[in-house]
């Protein structure tokens, strides 16, 4: 009977000191471990990494590291002297049964002229006009080795070399400034028949022959789409917070003088809809713009709504929705059932009583 009792205290002493030893584990405070030096991991910047320790029991471990910050408490060793402090890793990785933090730190080994010294611009081409005394130019990016992201390597394309700018003085002063305005305005994927061609930069340049013709511009017959939802607000961390229904309405703009931008046209065009009983829906432009066929813009509402998410900085009291300054512009050619037929289109949202509890 003695030794029934002694194993039993023994073996409560046991599950007493895991007991204890769990809480402790459940109570730690998740922490990095010493970051260790990588590659580049695009112009500019060297990826540094390290393990999270210390992720609580039945907890997800791509959220605890998304959710974890790089910061003296929770440990830098390892990363260079000034490294700014982080409220989450830029990507976080589970390999080898460890979730791995990745971020990006500044670091001129890595700078474009020494990943990619072959890297230039292609001829530059004269495109249309972008607005009052504004035009496009644009040149394809050559020579982006292997592994590093086309993207990437337009937005850092400052002060490379250059193929043929002749014919725009404006062009040729603009590529030699050493500052910031040096580089593209825009990066877009180019595509032709299908086939990716590459990576294309275009540069806003003073043109004097370019003139903002808005006298004839046009809108065709507002429809009145579907429902949507669309973000009440944006959170401290720029994500979608709370939500309310609005009702979207579309419409074609049309006599978009020859050589004009379609982006630029319709985000200068006001709006004036009628609906209801006489009355009028009024904004200074459109919510957003689209490239679209008519289908395009019905069937893909909700993913339009998505994209404007991002942008839209919430909804008023009464509905109107407060955009980015620059307005928003998707283009939704790609995929469109109806090649060739598609036109620059309008989208507005407002407030409609009839979309509550839809």
């Amino acid at each position: 009977m003695n030794n029934d009792k002694n194993l039993t205290r023994k073996a409560g002493a046991v599950l007493f000191a895991a007991s204890l030893a769990f809480a402790s584990a459940a109570q730690a405070e998740v922490r990095w471990g010493d970051w260790k030096k990588d590659g580049c991991s695009k112009p500019g910047y060297r990826q540094y990494s390290s393990v999270l320790w210390d992720i609580p029991w039945g907890a997800s471990w791509e959220m605890t590291c998304s959710k974890t910050g790089v910061t003296k408490n929770t440990g830098k060793k390892g990363l260079p002297s000034g490294t700014s402090d982080r409220n989450a890793p830029a990507r976080c990785k589970n390999t080898l049964g460890k979730m791995w933090g990745e971020i990006d730190v500044k670091d001129d080994t890595c700078a474009l002229s020494k990943l990619a010294p072959e890297l230039k611009w292609g001829d530059f081409k004269k495109d249309h006009c972008m607005g009052e005394e504004v035009r496009q130019y644009s040149a394809q990016l050559l020579n982006a080795p292997d592994g590093m992201a086309w993207e990437e390597a337009c937005a850092a394309a400052q002060g490379i070399g250059y193929g043929d700018v002749s014919g725009s003085d404006p062009l040729q002063k603009r590529l030699k400034l050493k500052d910031q305005s040096s580089l593209a305005d825009r990066c877009k994927i180019g595509s032709g028949l299908g086939i990716t061609t590459g990576i294309w930069g275009e540069f806003d340049v003073e043109d004097t022959t370019c003139k903002l013709d808005l006298g004839d511009l046009a809108w065709g017959q507002w429809r009145q789409d579907e429902c949507i939802t669309v973000p009440l607000s944006l959170d401290e961390n720029g994500l979608p917070s709370g939500e309310r229904k609005v009702r979207q309405y579309s419409s074609v703009l049309w006599n978009i003088p020859a050589g004009q931008s379609w982006e630029v046209a319709c985000n200068s065009k006001e709006v004036e809809i009628e609906y209801g009983n006489n009355q009028w829906l009024k904004r200074s432009r459109p919510d957003m713009c689209l490239k679209a066929t008519g289908n395009d813009v019905f069937r893909f509402g909700a993913m339009i709504a998505l994209t404007a998410a991002s942008q839209i900085k919430g909804i008023g009291a009464k509905g109107s929705v407060a955009l980015d300054a620059t307005g928003i512009v998707l283009d939704l050619i790609a995929g469109g059932d109806e090649i060739g037929a598609f036109n620059i289109w309008g989208v507005v949202y407002d407030a409609d009583p009839t979309c509550v509890g839809n």
